[in-house]
C-alpha cells in the first residue's frame, strides 16, 4: 500500500482527534492531514501543469495559500533551509480549484511536507507569528532541542 495509509511518530505533529483516526483509508478521504500523504493536485507554473508531488520531492517543503506572504518572510530567517512554494507567487496557480480542499487549509494557510512526500504539519490558517511557529514545528519533527 503506497497511499492511503498514515503514521504517528515524533516527526509529525498531529492534530486533535487524529490519534485516534484509522491507519488505513482510501486516500481520496484524506484532505492533507498530518502523518498522511500530501495530495496529489495538479497546478500551473507559467502554464505548464505540475503536479505537487514535483514542490517537495526530496526536500522539506512548505507550501502556502496565496494571502499570506508572511510564510515566505518567516523561512528566511529559519536556522533549517525550507524549500517554499506559494500559490499565486511566480506564476504557480491552483487553475483545476482543489488545492486548499485537498490540503484542507485556506488561503492563509501552510502545510510542511517531509522530504518523503507525508505531510508533517499544517496550519489551516495564518498565525500571529509564523517564524517562532515555524522553529517550534521545526523543533518537533527534527526532534531539536528547544532553544
Amino acid at each position: 500500500m503506497i497511499f492511503g495509509y498514515r503514521y504517528r511518530s515524533a516527526g509529525v505533529l498531529l492534530e486533535p482527534g487524529a490519534s485516534e483516526a484509522q491507519l488505513t483509508q482510501h486516500p481520496t478521504a484524506q484532505y492533507g492531514e498530518p502523518g498522511t500523504h500530501a495530495p496529489h493536485v495538479m497546478l500551473e507554473h507559467d502554464g505548464c501543469p505540475i503536479p505537487t508531488i514535483d514542490l517537495y520531492r526530496g526536500v522539506w517543503t512548505l507550501l502556502t495559500g496565496e494571502h499570506d506572504t508572511r510564510w515566505c518572510k518567516a523561512t528566511q530567517q529559519l536556522s533549517f533551509r525550507l524549500h517554499i512554494n506559494s500559490l499565486g507567487e511566480n506564476g504557480l496557480a491552483d487553475v483545476g480549484g482543489r488545492w486548499y480542499e485537498d490540503f484542507g487549509v485556506g488561503t492563509e494557510g501552510a502545510v510542511l511536507i517531509q522530504p518523503d512526500g507525508f505531510v508533517a504539519w499544517r496550519s489551516p490558517g495564518s498565525v500571529d507569528n509564523p517564524y517562532a511557529t515555524l522553529e517550534h514545528v521545526l523543533d518537533q519533527v527534527l526532534c531539536r532541542t528547544s532553544r
